[in-house]
């Protein structure tokens, strides 16, 4: 255990040998900070633009019907204005309550509140339920009062200021959301695969300069001192992974719709796997270049295709069946299930396939280490 110890400090004393390391852990980290920032900023209220040619209670209090929904903001704008605001996108539509509105409610016979959308506005169907809401209501109120105006007005009084029991909410569509958050995860696990397979390089850097064959000349096994290059490599890529999610959790307030613990677990197992996967092409490949060149390409091939760069539903059907033979699908897979409310033991086979991707590389990459080990102990004896 003392052994694995000396090594594990030894790697992170490599890892962190200069100024340029400490800028390598933080630099990253807020790249994508910044990035998961950005991408989460459509989630933000939407303006809605109002005219209200009416200016009375009725018309206020469709006014205020939208300013109850979380998710807007109502700005009052100019009649000439309407068109610029939404082509500066200072605003997402415009509202035209039309003069003679709260009248027209009177007499149960209402004018139609115009809307001012854009070319592709999902958003106006909404609204427009909305406003068809408490319309409905207004008119309730005005068939109460058999038409007379000031019965009417008696009785909207009276339904501003009665408190009723009742709550509303209004359901907002958070799957961009969730698409961004897959988005971002995807370019995070792309990152951590990097990253590990270049802190697994110091191996080969240490094959180059003898330090490797004079290891294996100490009563440290192979075993053992790939042990030492992975405790290190989890040590640096878990505090990254730590930071990031705390701050998306507690500092951004990111909605990703997945837990904390599930997340690191399966964050924690595709690390495994790339940290198991550097050293495998470690022990496959003596020339730095060609290790870093074929690592790369793999992982940036694999993340192609398995939904770390796009959403896997746009992928074609053929590749997505593929995907699954990739740790990235397994590990998207997974935050997918916890989006839609599945249970943490619904993603055992997730952990199970992950563990599997990593032992296996592992153990292949020993039992290569262990031949190169008697072919060095050979030759030295």
């Amino acid at each position: 255990m003392y052994e694995i110890w000396i090594i594990t400090r030894k790697n992170l004393k490599l890892i962190f040998d200069s100024k340029k390391s400490i800028l390598q852990f933080v630099v990253p980290i807020v790249v994508l900070l910044a990035f998961m920032k950005l991408l989460s900023i459509g989630s933000s209220p939407i303006k809605i633009g109002v005219i209200d040619k009416d200016k009375t209670t009725s018309s206020n209090m469709v006014i205020e019907s939208l300013k109850k929904v979380s998710f807007m903001n109502t700005v009052e704008v100019k009649d000439d204005e309407i068109k610029q605001a939404m082509l500066q996108r200072d605003i997402v539509l415009g509202i035209t309550i039309p003069k003679g509105y709260e009248e027209g409610i009177v007499k149960q016979s209402p004018l139609s509140i115009e809307l001012s959308v854009g070319e592709d506005n999902s958003m106006a169907e909404g609204i427009r339920s909305i406003i068809n809401i408490k319309t409905k209501d207004l008119l309730d109120l005005s068939k109460a009062s058999y038409k007379d105006k000031e019965k009417y007005s008696i009785l909207i009084n009276e339904y501003k200021t009665e408190k009723v029991n009742i709550s509303s909410s209004f359901l907002q569509d958070i799957s961009s959301q969730y698409e961004t958050t897959e988005i971002s995860m995807g370019f995070l696990i792309f990152y951590l695969m990097i990253r590990a397979v270049v802190i697994s390089g110091i191996i080969l850097k240490e094959r180059e300069n003898n330090t490797y064959a004079r290891i294996f000349m100490s009563p440290v096994g192979s075993f053992k001192y790939l042990l030492g290059n992975i405790i290190a490599n989890l040590i640096v890529l878990f505090t990254q992974v730590v930071i990031m999610l705390l701050t998306l959790q507690y500092i951004f307030k990111i909605n990703t719709g997945i837990k904390f613990i599930p997340m690191m677990l399966l964050l924690m197992l595709i690390i495994l796997v790339a940290i198991s996967f550097g050293i495998l092409c470690v022990a496959l490949f003596e020339n730095i270049q060609v290790y870093s060149t074929i690592s790369n390409l793999i992982i940036s091939g694999t993340s192609m295709f398995s939904g770390s760069f796009v959403p896997v539903k746009l992928l074609p059907e053929s590749v997505q069946k593929v995907s699954f033979f990739t740790p990235q699908r397994w590990v998207m897979d997974g935050i997918q299930k916890m989006q839609q409310g599945m249970e943490i033991k619904s993603l055992t086979m997730n952990f199970l396939v992950l563990l599997s991707f990593s032992l296996a590389f592992f153990l292949i990459a020993v039992y290569k280490m262990r031949s190169s080990q008697k072919s060095i102990i050979a030759i030295n004896s």
